[in-house]
């Protein structure tokens, strides 16, 4: 889709979009906060010609299914409004999590920057990328490559068989060794690291 500037991204020479968002190896959209795509990345072209979850729906990113349509909106909507970054998890059909969609507002711009990471591309990643990304114990391994797949901590506990105080004990670790402050911005930077490791082969 071509990259089109008016007011809201005029600053910012196309060259610098181009290069930033074609240079990753997601799907990358830059909203407004009607959820209008303003640009998207050449993963993000070939994402929507094959997503079972997400459509271009009149100019628009949109969800196939009308309630989780409109659970995306409302989180643009909030990241917008707050000026905070929102992650969702997108079920399919089936009930698993078919993919995680991190929000990121833009500040002065008033656009957001969503990226979207696939969960059914874990076939592709050999078990204990994330003791090879992040040098992670064993323990900690398994733990990070569950939340990466979109389990809570009480489903990590109950796959585990491990009481959920010690898995809380262990999301610290994790937390601590990747300088996040949160389990959502902790599955970020793994979905990140693991995509980089996985597109690095």
């Amino acid at each position: 889709m071509p990259f089109e500037p008016d007011a809201s991204t005029s600053s910012l020479p196309e060259i610098v979009w181009r290069t930033a968002l074609d240079g990753l190896a997601v799907p990358v959209f830059v909203l407004r906060p009607d959820s209008e795509i303003v640009y998207c990345n050449t993963f993000g072209d070939a994402f929507l010609r094959g997503a079972r979850i997400f459509r271009r729906m009149k100019g628009r990113l949109s969800v196939r299914r009308h309630s989780d349509d409109e659970t995306f909106v409302a989180a643009v909507s909030l990241a917008h409004a707050t000026q905070k970054r929102e992650l969702l998890r997108m079920r399919m059909r089936t009930g698993e999590i078919g993919c995680l969609v991190n929000i990121v507002p833009m500040g002065e711009h008033g656009l957001l920057l969503v990226s979207i990471a696939e969960l059914r591309l874990k076939p592709e990643r050999e078990e204990g990328w994330s003791r090879t990304m992040f040098g992670f114990n064993p323990t900690g391994a398994s733990l990070a490559e569950a939340l990466t797949e979109g389990l809570s901590l009480a489903e990590c506990a109950e796959a585990m068989q491990l009481p959920i105080g010690t898995l809380r004990t262990r999301l610290k670790k994790l937390l601590a060794r990747t300088g996040t402050s949160s389990q959502a911005k902790l599955a970020a930077v793994l979905l990140r690291g693991s995509v980089l490791l996985v597109g690095g082969r």
